[in-house]
């Protein structure tokens, strides 16, 4: 497994509050599936709480997904994905900003407009290990 790959297992594993046991038996693929899904979690519970008003659960939730992003960036291969990585990095330093908005201003269609976006990623991520089938 690469040195980035890793740094992503590790961030992922840091901020997951459940029992993934994957570590290095999974493929690539599967890995950034479960960060995306991981991501798109801690974006809902963040919401949550600002609406129940736990705004100490809100900044821990943040800071969770805000890690499982840079986590979704450390799996880029900007050698063979070319523009579509570039482009990905983009979106998910597009996110981290929208996500620091979306907690100081309690913003909650910012937090849902990111969830949005990981959601969308994970059905196309999901949809290419179809095809590759």
């Amino acid at each position: 497994m690469s040195p980035a790959t890793l740094a992503a297992v590790d961030m992922y594993q840091g901020v997951a509050q459940s029992n993934v046991a994957f570590v290095g038996q999974k493929d690539h693929h599967e890995m950034v599936r479960l960060l995306l899904d991981g991501g798109i979690k801690r974006v809902r519970e963040a919401k949550a709480a600002v609406t129940l008003q736990d705004f100490k659960k809100k900044a821990e939730l943040v800071t969770k997904s805000q890690k499982i992003i840079f986590g979704l960036r450390t799996t880029l291969d900007f050698e063979k994905g070319g523009e579509i990585a570039i482009n990905l990095d983009k979106l998910y330093d597009y996110c981290l900003r929208t996500l620091t908005h979306a907690h100081t201003r309690n913003d909650l269609d910012k937090f849902s407009e990111v969830e949005g976006i990981l959601e969308d990623l994970l059905t196309s991520w999901i949809q290419i290990k179809k095809q590759v089938r």
